[in-house]
C-alpha cells in the first residue's frame, strides 16, 4: 500500500479499495456497512438502505442471478457511496473506477460478469417500487420503467444488516 493508508472496514481494518483481495469481501462488514447507507441519497419518506435494497432484489430474481445480486452494491461498502444517479453520471471517472472494484469482486468471487447486465433490468425495474413507496412527489405513470411489485416497508438499520447477512451466507 506504500503511503496509501487505505479504507477502514467495520470487522477487518484497513483495507485498498482500489486493490480489493478475496480476504476483503467480508460478509459482516458489508451488510454492515450498506445497512447504514441510505438510498436516494435519504431524501426518502423514512431511511431505505442499500441493503434492503439488496435483499429485496435478491428475493425476486431467479436463482442464477441471486449472487451477482448479492455482490452488485458491493463496492459501495469500500467507500464507492451510493450516489444518486443524476450526479453519478457526471461522474465518468468515478464511474470507471467502481466499475473496475465491481467487476474484480465479480472475479474474485467466481461470478460471471455476464449476470451483472443480466440484473440490470431488474436493479432498473425496482427503483419504479422504491420511489413510489418513497416520495411524495413520484409518478410511476411518466416512468418508462416498470415496477416488479416488491414492496418497500421501513426496516431500521439493525435489521437490515441481520437480513442481508442472512442472505450472503446463505448465498456465498
Amino acid at each position: 500500500m506504500s503511503n496509501f493508508m487505505g479504507f477502514r472496514l467495520f470487522k477487518l481494518g484497513r483495507i485498498d479499495p482500489f486493490n480489493i483481495r478475496r480476504e476483503d469481501i467480508d460478509i459482516e462488514s458489508i451488510s454492515h456497512s450498506l445497512a447504514q447507507l441510505n438510498r436516494y441519497g435519504g431524501h426518502c419518506r423514512f431511511p431505505y438502505s442499500v441493503a434492503q435494497h439488496t435483499c429485496l432484489l435478491i428475493d425476486y430474481v431467479p436463482q442464477q442471478l441471486k449472487r451477482a445480486v448479492a455482490l452488485h452494491d458491493a463496492p459501495e461498502s469500500f467507500g464507492f457511496v451510493d450516489l444518486p444517479r443524476p450526479v453519478k453520471v457526471r461522474m465518468p471517472d468515478y464511474n470507471k473506477i467502481e466499475g473496475s472494484t465491481l467487476e474484480r469482486i465479480f472475479e474474485l468471487m467466481d461470478e460471471p460478469i455476464e449476470n451483472l447486465f443480466a440484473i440490470k433490468p431488474y436493479d432498473d425495474n425496482i427503483c419504479v417500487d422504491e420511489m413510489t413507496a418513497l416520495f411524495d412527489t413520484y409518478d410511476p405513470s411518466t416512468d418508462a420503467r416498470r415496477a416488479l411489485g416488491v414492496t418497500i416497508e421501513y426496516w431500521d438499520w439493525t435489521r437490515a444488516k441481520e437480513e442481508l447477512m442472512t442472505r450472503l451466507e446463505a448465498i456465498l
